[in-house]
Order: structure tokens, then C-alpha cells, then sequence
């Protein structure tokens, strides 16, 4: 009975580590991945905040651009996120009007779940 036990658990590790080993994830692509992910979304959410803002009875433009300095590069750096996921996954076709930008918080977080979906139905096919 102690060897089948033995027998028993040697089984279970390997099988265990058998199954971990089919998994090839790229870790260097995870971490960019989802850094683009959190990049975008607080950039949706501040878009988001501002949208709100504006249209609320405080609004005070010189607040507004205070908030905003760097707008230029957060956005560049907000648009080259987006082709780099557009790379590898669906972006909803409302944000490319004619300011390159998500109309609500809304469809981002539609978009966000589909990419997670993706990631995890991928990750361990090696992506790059």
C-alpha cells in the first residue's frame, strides 16, 4: 500500500508538470501586452473624467488644461497602444472617427474583456 501511495503521488507530479510544460507563454509579450491594456484604459478613463467635466457646472478651463499637459504625447503614446493591440486583436471601428479616440468607458471595457478573452485563449501558443 506505501509504494502504491508513492506510485500514486510520483504520477500526479509529473502529469501536473506535464501539463504546466505544454503551456509556452512569452512573457515579454504578456508584460507588453498588458501594460498597452492598462495604458489605454487609463487613458479612456481621464478622456472619460474630462468628457464629464466639461460638461458639468464647475468646469474651468484652466483646470482642464493643467490636468492635460503632455496631452500630445499621452496621445501618440495612446494611438501606437492601439496598433500594437490592433496587431494581435479586434479594436471596435468606433474609435476610428475623426478624433481617434473611444466615444464612451462603455465600449472600452466591450473591447478589454474581448482582448483578455483573446490573451488567455492564446497565451500559450508563443506569441510575438
Amino acid at each position: 500500500m506505501k509504494y502504491f501511495v508513492l506510485f500514486l503521488c510520483i504520477c500526479f507530479s509529473s502529469c501536473s508538470s506535464l501539463s504546466r510544460d505544454k503551456c509556452n507563454e512569452n512573457i515579454r509579450f504578456r508584460k507588453v501586452f498588458f501594460e498597452k491594456v492598462i495604458f489605454i484604459e487609463k487613458y479612456v478613463l481621464r478622456q472619460e473624467e474630462a468628457r464629464n467635466y466639461a460638461n458639468s457646472a464647475d468646469f474651468n478651463w484652466d483646470k482642464l488644461s493643467n490636468d492635460f499637459k503632455g496631452g500630445r504625447e499621452n496621445f501618440l503614446k495612446f494611438k501606437k497602444a492601439l496598433f500594437f493591440l490592433g496587431q494581435h486583436v479586434t479594436i471596435s471601428s468606433l474609435i476610428f472617427g475623426y478624433s481617434i479616440q473611444y466615444p464612451s468607458a462603455e465600449i472600452f471595457f466591450q473591447d478589454k474583456e474581448k482582448w483578455l478573452k483573446w490573451y488567455e485563449e492564446n497565451k500559450c501558443k508563443n506569441i510575438h
